[in-house]
């Protein structure tokens, strides 16, 4: 079973970490055309700075989305659902009693995600900035020199950096909640779990050893949850990456020349992967 499951895992791994990078390596392809595509008064409006974070930094976030967090989610919920059935089929009541806390878990996630992507949205788009300024201050500098501007340069970059600075702590702050509040549930669920299936087991209602299985069982459930909780924050920085991508794909191209190579777009992107 040991060498089953071995081959199992490589094969999962395997076959989902070749997906996502076939799927960043078009991604990536076709935002790169699309930029290339775009008419020169784009450019105008958008630093190279802010563009070259939409082909880097934030395909980077989507790419580890896919290969540290996708690849273990699935397994997470097969762990999830066949531990459920487990604990249903060996005592339904204390299984109800172990999941006395998932309305917690529900409403704590359901609030940490319209917090944490919000936080995210903000992260991005002032890392874009500072992305943004550098690339310009950089490519000015001879110009910033020439004028004796650097102390001006430096007070405005100085306040960017520390909205940027700002916005991260408000990050660290959302994230520092959450943990805490799954790990409050499980401690929850195992207080519960001791004292009503503890005095069953005392009064004879339930066998000791199916109390210590449902304990292992309770921390079996949780540790997914807990894996989850600490992905969480690569799922919603993934996901404010790719609502930033995705709006510079629906930017409308310039005309292009028949002559110029097949670029990809949002409505072909598919069609491509596949």
């Amino acid at each position: 079973l040991l060498a089953i499951s071995f081959f199992f895992s490589f094969g999962h791994t395997y076959l989902l970490n070749y997906a996502s990078q076939k799927i960043i390596f078009t991604l990536r392809e076709t935002l790169f055309s699309h930029i290339q595509n775009m008419s020169l008064s784009f450019f105008d409006k958008n630093p190279v700075g802010r563009l070259v974070t939409r082909v880097s930094n934030d395909m980077d976030n989507i790419n580890e989305m896919f290969t540290n967090v996708l690849v273990s989610s699935i397994k997470d919920f097969l762990l999830l659902g066949g531990t459920v059935v487990v604990m249903a089929i060996i005592d339904i009541k204390l299984t109800l009693i172990c999941f006395t806390t998932i309305p917690l878990v529900l409403l704590s996630a359901s609030l940490f995600r319209k917090k944490a992507r919000q936080v995210q949205r903000d992260v991005k788009v002032k890392i874009a900035k500072i992305n943004a300024t550098l690339a310009e201050n950089i490519n000015g500098m001879k110009i910033i020199q020439i004028f004796n501007k650097q102390k001006g340069i430096y007070d405005d970059f100085d306040v960017i950096n520390k909205d940027f600075l700002d916005s991260s702590i408000e990050e660290t702050h959302v994230y520092a909640i959450f943990r805490p509040t799954m790990n409050l549930a499980y401690s929850l669920s195992l207080a519960l779990l001791l004292w009503f299936g503890g005095g069953d087991a005392i009064k004879g209602i339930v066998e000791l050893g199916v109390l210590v299985a449902f304990i292992t069982y309770t921390q079996q459930f949780f540790r997914p949850i807990m894996d989850l909780s600490e992905k969480f924050n690569i799922l919603q920085s993934s996901m404010a990456s790719a609502e930033r991508i995705f709006l510079l794909l629906d930017e409308q191209v310039a005309v292009k020349n028949p002559e110029q190579p097949k670029v990809l777009t949002p409505e072909n992107f598919r069609g491509e992967i596949a």
